[in-house]
């Protein structure tokens, strides 16, 4: 009788561990869950386009028409809220022109390894199969 207790007790031991792993992982995971809700994309916006004076002109006339709403709201937003509507109207409007007008900045992966690299690796591989072949 005092064996099966012991095996019992071992058994909820473990399945007490097993439970509390499993719900340390849920929570790890619904963390990171919600910092990616969270976080906001940021993105680069390529300045490269605006060498050309077309498309410099265009994205002057599209940054004003974004902004010509906030010259028509007065100048007595004293209130926290309002700044704040105002300061995101200004974002969203900057971050709007850069998309239609400029778009985004492309991505340069560089190779994982050098070529030199690679090709030393070869040399090395050759000699060592040239010494093998040898023996």
């Amino acid at each position: 009788m005092p064996v099966v207790v012991v095996v019992v007790v071992v058994v909820v031991v473990v399945v007490v561990v097993v439970v509390v792993e499993v719900l340390v992982a849920v929570v790890v995971i619904l963390s990171w869950w919600i910092k990616g809700l969270r976080r906001e994309e940021k993105f680069r916006y390529s300045d490269e386009p605006l060498k050309d004076p077309f498309i410099k002109e265009r994205f002057e006339i599209e940054l004003r028409s974004k902004f010509r709403i906030l010259e028509s709201i007065d100048e007595e937003a004293t209130t926290f809220e309002d700044v704040e509507e105002l300061w995101n109207m200004a974002g969203t409007g900057w971050t709007k022109a850069y998309k239609e007008v400029l778009g985004l900045q492309k991505q340069h992966h560089k190779p994982w390894i050098p070529s030199r690299p690679l090709d030393l690796i070869q040399v090395k591989k050759k000699k060592k199969d040239n010494y093998c072949e040898q023996k």
